[in-house]
């Protein structure tokens, strides 16, 4: 497994510890935490493509697929 697939599931289990144990049980934490990785890294590919810095587009998908906001601040993700 990939560092940021780690990352990802260390992420999920300290702010979304819902989705963490629900992945979990399902045995599908792994596979989950991989597909985030993954998208992540397709849509960063393709902000760069278009011209932006990295740092810029790591800035723009970091959040939406691997680092999601915790539980508390917002309790339904809308996936």
């Amino acid at each position: 497994m990939s560092a940021w697939a780690s990352q990802t599931k260390e992420h999920w289990k300290k702010h979304r510890p819902k989705l963490y144990q629900g992945l979990q049980k399902s045995g599908r934490l792994d596979e989950a935490a991989r597909r985030a990785v993954s998208l992540t890294e397709d849509e960063l590919g393709e902000l760069i493509e278009k011209g932006l810095h990295f740092d810029q587009a790591w800035e723009l998908v970091r959040e939406k697929y691997m680092f999601l906001p915790s539980e508390e601040d917002q309790p339904e993700l809308g996936l």
